[in-house]
């Protein structure tokens, strides 16, 4: 059966685990996720009853919801009556949930079904958090887990970003920057000049791959941005070397100038660093591959030059 909730759950997996090997700032990686996350939608309605996802307005997709075939295919509801239906049948759906679902799966038909791109500068930070905070209540309503649905390390990621919605880190995190900036604002024009310079030099000597340089939410200089890799994508071949990219998770952020210290990752989400970004380095042939290279192997000495 077409509207079967183990079968939609699986296909939801595939779709959303196609997405986590994709790169993060592609537009087909937001693409993915809202088809993998109208399956799993749908596949916590069919859990209720399969006739939910029947289109009322033929008799046969009815009998087929109820195991007897038609003489059409069966044909089912719109996307927008599914979450309709789910604030209705599944505890935890309410009101807000159905309009953020529905405004992102909007967008996605939009990129389905017109001319428009609105994925090519749609960022996924600021709505990632939430997508996965329903997925996992849709998942918990068949019985099942993040890591059923995305494997295990994308399942520790996917926790850590439903846990930066926390009202307590937003407060935390504007906080400590005010304070910050205060104080740095404080100082002396001499004093916070030598402090920029040196915290420049600092920043970019503390970070090592995965890590990047951004922008300090308090004082402006250049802070180190510290992160956890997530997973590794698909090597790619350059004439450098073999580049490495991996997805890369924000953990925390120092700031050398004024001394800020963001020390989770919901910190970082409220200053609008939460962003799971793709990190790179190159790395020689020889050693990507574990190729032991002797010279004296492959060439002979020159005659007569002994």
């Amino acid at each position: 059966m077409i509207w079967d909730h183990s079968k939609l759950f699986e296909k939801a997996s595939v779709y959303f685990q196609r997405a986590n090997t994709l790169n993060r700032d592609t537009e087909d990686y937001p693409l993915q996720l809202t088809l993998g996350f109208e399956l799993l939608a749908r596949a916590a309605l069919a859990k209720v009853h399969p006739v939910l996802l029947a289109d009322p307005q033929s008799g046969d997709n009815l009998l087929y919801a109820f195991g007897f075939q038609g003489k059409s295919p069966p044909k089912s509801v719109p996307i927008k009556t599914v979450l309709h239906r789910l604030t209705v049948t599944m505890e935890g759906f309410g009101d807000n949930d159905f309009k953020f679902a529905t405004s992102l799966l909007e967008m996605r038909n939009a990129e389905l079904h017109s001319a428009d791109s609105p994925f090519e500068t749609f960022k996924p930070a600021p709505w990632l958090p939430q997508l996965m905070h329903i997925s996992k209540g849709l998942c918990e309503s068949l019985g099942k887990s993040l890591e059923d649905l995305l494997g295990s390390d994308e399942a520790s990621a996917a926790e850590e970003l439903i846990g930066s919605l926390e009202e307590r880190l937003k407060k935390e995190s504007f906080d400590l920057v005010s304070k910050h900036k205060r104080e740095f604002e404080a100082l002396e024009v001499e004093e916070r000049l030598k402090l920029v310079k040196k915290g420049k030099q600092s920043a970019r000597i503390s970070i090592d791959f995965p890590d990047k340089i951004v922008t300090c939410p308090a004082c402006g200089t250049e802070a180190a941005l510290k992160g956890r890799v997530i997973r590794f994508l698909e090597p790619k071949a350059t004439e450098e070397g073999i580049e490495e990219r991996a997805v890369t998770m924000p953990q925390a952020l120092e700031c050398f100038a004024c001394k800020l210290h963001l020390s989770e990752h919901g910190h970082l989400f409220h200053q609008g660093m939460g962003e799971q970004f793709t990190s790179e380095k190159l790395v020689d042939p020889k050693d990507y591959f574990g190729i032991e290279f002797d010279p004296a192997e492959y060439f002979e000495a020159d005659y007569g030059n002994d």
